[in-house]
C-alpha cells in the first residue's frame, strides 16, 4: 500500500481540522456573555436610577456577573489554544495543549 505524501495540502487540512468546534465555542460564549452583561447592566440601571433600591440580591447578581466574566475569558482563551480542536492539530502544537486546558 502506498504511503500518503504530506505536503502543503496536508498543512491546509490540519489547519481546517484544527478549528473543529472551537469557533462554535467562542461564538456561543461571546453571545451568551453579551446577553448576560446587557441584562445585568440594565437591571442595575433600573434598580439604582428608577427604583433607587439596590438590594443584596442585586449585589449577588453583580458578583455572579464578575464570575461570568472570568468564565467567558477562560472559555475563549481555552478555545483559541486547544479546547474543541482535533487531536491531530494539537499533536503539532504541544505548547497550546497546556494553554487550552486553562
Amino acid at each position: 500500500m502506498r504511503q500518503p505524501v504530506y505536503g502543503l495540502g496536508h498543512i491546509r487540512v490540519l489547519e481546517a481540522m484544527g478549528h473543529g468546534g472551537s469557533n462554535a465555542i467562542i461564538i456561543t460564549t461571546a453571545v451568551f456573555f453579551g446577553f448576560s452583561l446587557v441584562t445585568v447592566c440594565l437591571r442595575c440601571f433600573v434598580r439604582l436610577k428608577v427604583v433607587k433600591s439596590f438590594g443584596s440580591d442585586d449585589a449577588l447578581m453583580v458578583a455572579a456577573a464578575a464570575f461570568n466574566i472570568a468564565f467567558a475569558i477562560c472559555g475563549i482563551v481555552g478555545a483559541m489554544y486547544g479546547m474543541g480542536k482535533a487531536p491531530a492539530y494539537l499533536s503539532h502544537r504541544p505548547g497550546d495543549v497546556r494553554r487550552g486546558l486553562l
